[in-house]
């Protein structure tokens, strides 16, 4: 390589070192800074997701306890409705739930069985669904019951029949407790059941009967002899 390329060469290397500008002798501490932010990033970030796995593990935990409970109350209210809707009625049934695998999308279901063939509520009349109700209320307080009820005509679409059904069952009620562990124990006047009816077959169970008539625009209320 001779003299002149040499020259030339330099000068190209010349050209190429203006181009690029002065150095910035600060650039190194900038560096510096950006790495530092960076790193500190990196460490939030990693503390956000070990954050983040600990509330979805919180989550998943308060998910399964709520769900075992729901389930210890559902399995319970289920076997009592089965069995109050057999004293009260002269048919059978169930509550299902929807979805099992997560009972909380979606609602329950009520299966009838009347002399061998399911039906779903919607094909009952209003007597029988009313006693669906009854026996429902009766298997969400005997998970937790109460220490009185008030009725207001919960009566007023059974027949005869039902009427006494009903009322051998309130009886029976009236004369139940419950202990600490939610066990039945048969004692008396425990709870108290308060039934507003004008049904002369289901009043004939009580063991207190109180009449109300208007006089002079006045509500009188007044004691009955009770039937049995």
């Amino acid at each position: 390589m001779d003299i002149n390329s040499l020259k030339l060469q330099r000068l190209q290397l010349n050209i190429e070192l203006s181009q690029l500008g002065s150095i910035n002798s600060v650039a190194s501490q900038e560096c510096e800074v950006y790495v530092a932010k960076y790193q500190e990033i990196i460490e939030n970030k990693k503390q956000i997701e070990e954050e983040k796995k600990e509330v979805l593990n919180i989550i998943s935990d308060i998910s399964l306890r709520k769900k075992n409970i729901f389930m210890q109350a559902f399995n319970k209210v289920s076997k009592l409705f089965t069995k109050i809707l057999n004293e009260i009625s002269f048919f059978e049934g169930e509550i299902q739930l929807k979805n099992e695998q997560d009972p909380f999308l979606d609602g329950l279901s009520f299966v009838i069985s009347k002399k061998g063939n399911i039906f779903g509520i919607n094909a009952f009349s209003g007597g029988e669904k009313s006693l669906v109700a009854i026996a429902l209320i009766f298997a969400l307080q005997g998970y937790k019951p109460s220490p009185f009820y008030i009725f207001d005509e919960i009566d007023a679409a059974l027949d005869m029949k039902v009427s006494d059904k009903l009322g051998e069952y309130l009886t029976k009620k009236a004369n139940t407790k419950f202990d600490e562990t939610n066990q039945e124990i048969e004692d008396i006047h425990h709870p108290q059941i308060i039934q507003i009816s004008h049904n002369r077959n289901l009043v004939e169970y009580a063991s207190k009967v109180y009449g109300v008539t208007m006089i002079n625009k006045v509500s009188q209320i007044y004691e009955l002899p009770n039937g049995k």
